[in-house]
């Protein structure tokens, strides 16, 4: 599901939520359960954003969930822009710590009805669902050209929004490295978008994205 945002005039977001498809749209009119995932390195999270569509979400559905990577996961993203690995390591607890301060401060500070998880990666490695979900997709980026090229894609802009963020050039994006050190962040955050439901043991769930 896909998460639009518009500036009021009380210079506050206003946020409206669009299905990608007919199901995905009875899901949404449903109102059971909102996983909103968040990125690390991506300017649009900054404390206001994250706070106003977490409380928005609360209001609109009966449940929500927050969706991080884990450290292994989102270094990925800075090693595949060129970094170091102790560089990346750094970088990335760092944004992780921040974006988590975020979220339990929305937790204490704000009358939620209900308390939302923080849920990660690392959380799901075990899991045989996320497991088999995560080996179908890996398969259908070996066989499939068309998927293959959408992961490719949504690796790479990953990869040159992280670089922006932490003052890299596109120059030391590195093509194929980039896309062969990367691509495993896509397949960690696949089983989410394909199957939230079955992960989190739900009758219903929507994973919501701002393109």
């Amino acid at each position: 599901m896909s998460l639009q945002k518009e500036i009021d005039i009380k210079n506050r977001f206003s946020f409206s939520i669009r299905g990608q498809s007919e199901n995905c749209s009875r899901l949404i009119a449903m109102k059971q359960h909102l996983m909103v995932g968040i990125s690390p390195f991506n300017s649009r999270f900054s404390e206001k954003y994250i706070t106003e569509l977490i409380c928005w979400g609360a209001k609109k559905f009966k449940d929500i969930d927050i969706l991080l990577p884990d450290i292994e996961s989102a270094m990925l993203l800075i090693l595949a822009s060129g970094s170091t690995k102790a560089k990346a390591e750094r970088k990335t607890k760092k944004e992780l710590n921040r974006i988590r301060r975020i979220l339990y401060n929305i937790h204490n500070s704000y009358n939620l009805e209900k308390p939302f998880r923080i849920l990660d990666f690392s959380q799901y490695k075990q899991n045989e669902n996320y497991k088999i979900l995560k080996s179908k997709a890996i398969d259908l980026y070996k066989t499939n050209q068309k998927f293959s090229e959408l992961c490719t894609k949504m690796s790479i802009q990953a990869v040159g929004c992280r670089a922006k963020s932490v003052k890299l050039s596109t120059e030391e994006i590195k093509g194929l490295e980039t896309t062969d050190i990367s691509i495993e962040y896509i397949f960690n955050e696949v089983p989410f978008y394909v199957n939230t439901p079955c992960l989190l043991n739900r009758e219903s769930s929507v994973l919501a994205y701002h393109p």
